[in-house]
């Protein structure tokens, strides 16, 4: 979640963004979405990695909420109006899963030559890409956990049948701003927000 997402969807409480990863790396996680629920007093009682099982996520924090003496909590699932932000994955559709640009867990990485652990090499990316597969234009170092540009022009190309495509995109240094374009099919997506 970033601000833009907290303000477009109108959240009025408290949200912690972790650009730092403080709070990944205090949990050990290895998991880009986790849900860790503290009680009262600051002690997690559940926890998961990946989507899904929202109902049990719901009946921990209804529990804990009671434990901690709050009344009137209901045993009623919260019904959410699910569109925008909050839509759920079209999962009857989803042809495509989680990709990461690091070698540590990457999979169907599709420039020609492959991979150069650590190390610079200037990829090209096929005319064409098999579903799923991805690939480098450019000066690029791709490491066990990203794939760092190194020089000011470089692509990233993706074979994907989803909804939603979700890019994690940094610069080097704290603080400095990361200029790119996204292009679906060669054209600039439309802008859908909420």
């Amino acid at each position: 979640m970033s601000w833009l997402d907290v303000f477009h969807m109108e959240i009025e409480s408290p949200v912690t963004i972790d650009s730092d990863y403080w709070v990944w790396r205090a949990f050990s996680n290895h998991y880009r979405l986790a849900v860790y629920i503290a009680d009262a007093h600051a002690r997690i009682r559940y926890h998961q990695f990946g989507e899904g099982r929202y109902e049990a996520c719901e009946r921990v924090i209804q529990r804990l909420l009671r434990e901690a003496g709050v009344e009137d909590v209901g045993e009623a699932l919260v019904s959410v109006a699910a569109d925008g932000f909050e839509a759920s994955a079209d999962w009857t559709n989803l042809a495509s899963s989680e990709t990461y640009l690091g070698y540590e867990q990457t999979q169907n990485f599709a420039s020609p030559g492959g991979v150069a652990f650590d190390e610079p090499r200037t990829y090209v990316a096929p005319d064409s890409l098999r579903l799923n597969h991805w690939a480098l234009s450019g000066d690029w170092t791709i490491e066990s956990g990203a794939s760092v540009l190194n020089g000011a022009e470089g692509e990233i190309a993706f074979r994907f049948n989803a909804r939603d495509v979700h890019l994690v995109v940094r610069g080097r240094e704290r603080g400095m701003s990361v200029p790119f374009r996204v292009l679906i099919d060669g054209e600039t997506p439309a802008m859908r927000m909420g």
